[in-house]
């Protein structure tokens, strides 16, 4: 398999100290981010969701930064899970409701 996937983060414009989310993507970052802030229209109760609507709310913007670029989907998935352990560790409030790696297969007890 060709390396074409990414892993991203979201922060809020201006804070891009306070990330908020990491993911995984084969999509350039910024068509990605136009998906997380459609998703808010019927995802009602995730914790990322809600932290977009509030973002735009306030009339603010989401950003994305790519962290790691061509890699294989095996890859993407590995780095996920470890940036998501890192961030956790030093304290960022992701609002990752898992662990990272496949959807929902390992969600956090915050999630369940």
């Amino acid at each position: 398999m060709e390396p074409n996937f990414r892993v991203y983060v979201l922060f809020e414009k201006g804070k891009p100290e306070q990330i908020r989310y990491v993911g995984y993507t084969k999509w350039p970052v910024e068509k990605r981010l136009y998906f997380h802030v459609k998703s808010v229209s019927y995802d009602k109760t995730s914790y990322k969701s809600k932290w977009i609507r509030s973002v735009l709310k306030r009339s603010n913007e989401i950003e994305t930064k790519m962290l790691f670029d061509g890699l294989t989907e095996s890859e993407a998935k590995h780095k996920e899970i470890e940036v998501i352990a890192e961030f956790r560790s030093k304290g960022y409030k992701l609002t990752n409701g898992t662990n990272g790696g496949d959807g929902l297969s390992m969600p956090t007890q915050e999630t369940i």
